[in-house]
């Protein structure tokens, strides 16, 4: 059986990492064989902004980034209880900018195709005939 996700949902992606030193949050931290790096895995709180028509979810982390990843990522789950309550500043919130999420929900343009390509006026040729 699928994972199911909707808009506004908060996830946990748990995201494999190697340096040097790992962060606070590191869990499953092991050395690499000669002992100069440290292998870990550190889970990111992100939000459920927006599902593509091909399964793919559109998430955005604290930061404003946006990642795409299939709903079966087996390194993706919904966020428990206890995460969604001691954990709620890690997550990122769903502003008025997240707005294209049903646009996206419905397989339509993605909001960076819908912009104009054309230059400002400030900066468009002028014709050969005014020099003001």
């Amino acid at each position: 059986m699928g994972k199911s996700f909707r808009v506004g949902d908060r996830v946990v992606f748990t995201r494999d990492k190697h340096t040097t030193t790992p962060g606070p949050r590191a869990k499953n931290v092991v050395a690499t064989p000669h002992g100069e790096m440290y292998e870990y895995q550190v889970d990111k709180y992100w939000l459920v902004i927006g599902i593509q028509a091909d399964g793919q979810l559109v998430l955005k982390t604290r930061r404003g980034k946006h990642h795409s990843f299939p709903a079966s990522d087996p390194r993706l789950r919904k966020a428990s209880f206890l995460e969604r309550l001691f954990k709620a500043k890690l997550f990122p919130t769903l502003s008025g900018n997240d707005s294209t999420a049903s646009s996206m929900k419905t397989g339509a343009e993605s909001p960076v195709s819908q912009f104009s390509t054309s230059l400002p006026n400030a900066q468009q040729s002028t014709p050969s005939g005014s020099n003001s």
